[in-house]
This record gives C-alpha cells, sequence and structure tokens, in this order.
C-alpha cells in the first residue's frame, strides 16, 4: 500500500502569511470595511453628480462653486464674481 505524501521540505521555509492576516483581521470585516468605504466615497460622488444635474462637468461646476465663482452652463467656463476669493492656482513644482 502507498503511503501519501508526507510534508515537503523546500530549501525555503513557507510562509503563512495569510493565515498570519487572517488571525490578526479577519477577513469578513476586512471586506465589510473597504465595501463601505467604497460605497461612501461612490455615493459622494453620485450625490456631487445628482446635484449638478448629471453633467459630465459636475467636478468642474463643485470646484467652481465652492471657489466663489459662478459656472456659465453655455460656454463650459467658470467665471469669476467680483469681491469673491478664488484661491491662486498651484505654485510650480520648479524651484
Amino acid at each position: 500500500m502507498n503511503k501519501p505524501p508526507g510534508k515537503l521540505d523546500d530549501a525555503f521555509p513557507r510562509s503563512n502569511i495569510m493565515e498570519s492576516l487572517g488571525e490578526l483581521v479577519p477577513v469578513k470585516a476586512l471586506v465589510t470595511l473597504l465595501g463601505a468605504a467604497l460605497l461612501l466615497t461612490g455615493g459622494y460622488y453620485f450625490t456631487l453628480f445628482a446635484i449638478h444635474g448629471f453633467d459630465p462637468d459636475f467636478l468642474a461646476i463643485n470646484r467652481c462653486v465652492e471657489s466663489g465663482g459662478r459656472w456659465n452652463a453655455k460656454l463650459r467656463i467658470c467665471e469669476t464674481i467680483p469681491g469673491t476669493y478664488i484661491p491662486p492656482e498651484p505654485a510650480s513644482s520648479e524651484y
């Protein structure tokens, strides 16, 4: 009768990283946390998209309105309103 194969003795020890991580953080909890983070992030951007009338420029519209400008839908540009603060463009990384 044949014996089942014994434990493999490789030159390199096999690590059980996934088993170790599974003991520290249960996989179900990790999947739940990642799913919740993804759902919240997706929900935030979908809400912005819906608020701005499902316009593909919703991120530009939001940036414009938050900086104190007014969005011109016909020209698809941000118009500045006198007396409002608009932050300057980011400085160049070249010093």
